[in-house]
Protein backbone atom coordinates (compact mmCIF):
# COMPACT_ATOMS: atom_id res chain seq x y z
CA UNK A 1 0.00 0.00 0.00
CA UNK A 2 1.32 3.29 -0.13
CA UNK A 3 2.57 4.81 2.49
CA UNK A 4 2.54 9.18 2.24
CA UNK A 5 2.55 9.32 5.97
CA UNK A 6 3.27 6.96 9.37
CA UNK A 7 -0.69 7.29 10.76
CA UNK A 8 -3.48 6.20 9.03
CA UNK A 9 -5.86 4.71 11.77
CA UNK A 10 -9.59 5.06 11.56
CA UNK A 11 -11.57 4.29 14.88
CA UNK A 12 -14.34 1.93 14.33
CA UNK A 13 -17.54 4.52 14.92
CA UNK A 14 -15.68 7.67 13.65
CA UNK A 15 -17.13 7.66 10.09
CA UNK A 16 -20.10 9.90 10.59
CA UNK A 17 -22.20 8.42 7.23
CA UNK A 18 -21.96 6.03 4.36
CA UNK A 19 -19.87 8.19 2.07
CA UNK A 20 -17.17 8.77 4.09
CA UNK A 21 -17.05 4.49 5.02
CA UNK A 22 -16.86 4.14 1.61
CA UNK A 23 -14.32 6.37 0.63
CA UNK A 24 -12.04 5.44 4.07
CA UNK A 25 -12.26 1.82 2.33
CA UNK A 26 -11.53 3.01 -1.30
CA UNK A 27 -8.42 4.62 -0.08
CA UNK A 28 -7.36 1.38 1.91
CA UNK A 29 -8.37 -0.20 -1.57
CA UNK A 30 -6.23 2.24 -3.00
CA UNK A 31 -9.16 2.87 -5.64
CA UNK A 32 -8.07 6.53 -5.52
CA UNK A 33 -11.19 7.66 -7.99
CA UNK A 34 -13.88 6.10 -5.61
CA UNK A 35 -12.26 7.52 -2.58
CA UNK A 36 -12.20 10.68 -3.97
CA UNK A 37 -15.33 10.79 -5.02
CA UNK A 38 -16.60 9.69 -1.77
CA UNK A 39 -14.59 11.91 0.44
CA UNK A 40 -15.36 14.80 -1.62
CA UNK A 41 -18.86 14.16 -1.16
CA UNK A 42 -18.76 13.74 3.08
CA UNK A 43 -16.59 16.64 2.80
CA UNK A 44 -19.82 18.51 0.91
CA UNK A 45 -21.63 17.48 3.61
CA UNK A 46 -19.67 17.98 6.91
CA UNK A 47 -15.81 18.95 7.93
CA UNK A 48 -13.30 16.09 7.84
CA UNK A 49 -11.14 15.10 10.41
CA UNK A 50 -7.51 15.62 9.31
CA UNK A 51 -6.89 11.84 8.18
CA UNK A 52 -9.56 11.97 6.32
CA UNK A 53 -8.28 15.65 4.68
CA UNK A 54 -5.02 13.79 4.53
CA UNK A 55 -6.65 10.84 1.98
CA UNK A 56 -8.76 13.11 0.81
CA UNK A 57 -5.64 15.79 -0.87
CA UNK A 58 -3.07 12.25 -1.89
CA UNK A 59 -6.51 10.85 -3.41
CA UNK A 60 -6.87 13.97 -5.22
CA UNK A 61 -3.14 14.34 -5.68
CA UNK A 62 -3.19 10.91 -7.35
CA UNK A 63 -6.10 11.41 -10.02
CA UNK A 64 -4.49 14.44 -11.34
CA UNK A 65 -7.16 17.08 -9.47
CA UNK A 66 -3.93 19.40 -8.94
CA UNK A 67 -5.87 22.61 -8.87
CA UNK A 68 -7.48 21.04 -5.64
CA UNK A 69 -4.95 18.78 -3.73
CA UNK A 70 -2.97 22.15 -2.04
CA UNK A 71 -6.39 23.70 -0.18
CA UNK A 72 -7.45 20.37 0.75
CA UNK A 73 -3.37 18.98 2.32
CA UNK A 74 -3.47 23.09 3.62
CA UNK A 75 -6.78 22.55 5.47
CA UNK A 76 -5.54 19.19 6.93
CA UNK A 77 -2.49 21.31 7.82
CA UNK A 78 -4.03 23.80 9.83
CA UNK A 79 -6.91 21.27 11.06
CA UNK A 80 -3.61 20.10 12.85
CA UNK A 81 -2.09 22.79 13.82
CA UNK A 82 -5.57 24.16 15.68
CA UNK A 83 -5.89 20.56 17.66
CA UNK A 84 -2.01 20.75 18.81
CA UNK A 85 -0.73 18.46 16.60
CA UNK A 86 2.33 19.54 15.15
CA UNK A 87 4.14 16.60 13.88
CA UNK A 88 1.18 15.92 11.68
CA UNK A 89 0.93 19.52 10.41
CA UNK A 90 4.15 18.95 9.64
CA UNK A 91 3.76 15.99 7.79
CA UNK A 92 1.12 17.83 5.84
CA UNK A 93 3.14 20.76 4.41
CA UNK A 94 6.10 18.48 3.91
CA UNK A 95 4.00 16.55 1.10
CA UNK A 96 1.84 19.82 -0.28
CA UNK A 97 5.66 21.98 -0.51
CA UNK A 98 7.31 18.60 -2.27
CA UNK A 99 4.49 17.91 -4.31
CA UNK A 100 4.06 21.70 -5.45
CA UNK A 101 8.42 21.51 -6.00
CA UNK A 102 7.84 18.34 -8.40
CA UNK A 103 5.50 20.44 -10.51
CA UNK A 104 7.17 22.77 -10.69
CA UNK A 105 6.38 25.20 -8.25
CA UNK A 106 9.67 25.65 -6.68
CA UNK A 107 8.75 29.19 -4.99
CA UNK A 108 5.11 27.97 -3.34
CA UNK A 109 6.88 24.33 -3.17
CA UNK A 110 9.75 25.71 -0.73
CA UNK A 111 7.52 28.32 1.32
CA UNK A 112 5.88 24.72 2.31
CA UNK A 113 8.88 23.28 3.03
CA UNK A 114 10.06 26.33 5.22
CA UNK A 115 7.17 26.12 7.58
CA UNK A 116 7.45 22.58 8.00
CA UNK A 117 11.07 23.25 9.06
CA UNK A 118 10.06 26.38 11.33
CA UNK A 119 7.06 24.13 12.91
CA UNK A 120 9.59 20.91 13.24
CA UNK A 121 12.34 23.25 15.15
CA UNK A 122 9.50 24.10 17.91
CA UNK A 123 8.39 20.14 17.98
CA UNK A 124 10.58 16.88 17.99
CA UNK A 125 14.05 17.41 15.74
CA UNK A 126 14.19 13.57 15.60
CA UNK A 127 11.06 12.39 14.62
CA UNK A 128 9.89 10.80 10.90
CA UNK A 129 9.02 14.43 9.80
CA UNK A 130 13.05 14.76 10.18
CA UNK A 131 13.61 12.70 7.45
CA UNK A 132 11.28 13.76 5.20
CA UNK A 133 12.49 17.33 5.65
CA UNK A 134 15.51 16.03 4.51
CA UNK A 135 14.53 14.92 0.90
CA UNK A 136 14.13 18.06 -0.67
CA UNK A 137 17.53 18.91 0.49
CA UNK A 138 19.11 15.89 -0.80
CA UNK A 139 17.32 16.10 -4.35
CA UNK A 140 18.45 19.74 -4.57
CA UNK A 141 22.45 18.62 -3.92
CA UNK A 142 21.66 15.67 -6.39
CA UNK A 143 20.51 18.20 -9.07
CA UNK A 144 23.67 20.31 -8.62
CA UNK A 145 25.54 17.20 -9.15
CA UNK A 146 27.00 17.03 -6.34
CA UNK A 147 26.20 13.33 -5.71
CA UNK A 148 28.32 12.63 -2.78
CA UNK A 149 25.74 15.46 -0.50
CA UNK A 150 22.97 14.01 -1.85
CA UNK A 151 23.73 10.78 -1.16
CA UNK A 152 24.38 11.52 2.80
CA UNK A 153 21.61 13.31 2.84
CA UNK A 154 19.60 10.70 1.38
CA UNK A 155 21.42 8.37 4.04
CA UNK A 156 20.02 11.18 7.04
CA UNK A 157 16.89 10.79 6.36
CA UNK A 158 16.66 7.23 6.41
CA UNK A 159 17.85 7.21 10.00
Amino acid sequence: MLRFYTERQFEPGMAANKKLDRGRNAFQQERWKDAYANLSAADQETALEPVDLESLAVAAYLIGKYAEYGEIWARAHNAYLNSGRVACAVRCAFWLGFTLMNKGERARGSGWIARAQRLLCEEEPDGVEQGFLLLPVALKYLSEGDTGEAFLNFQRAEK
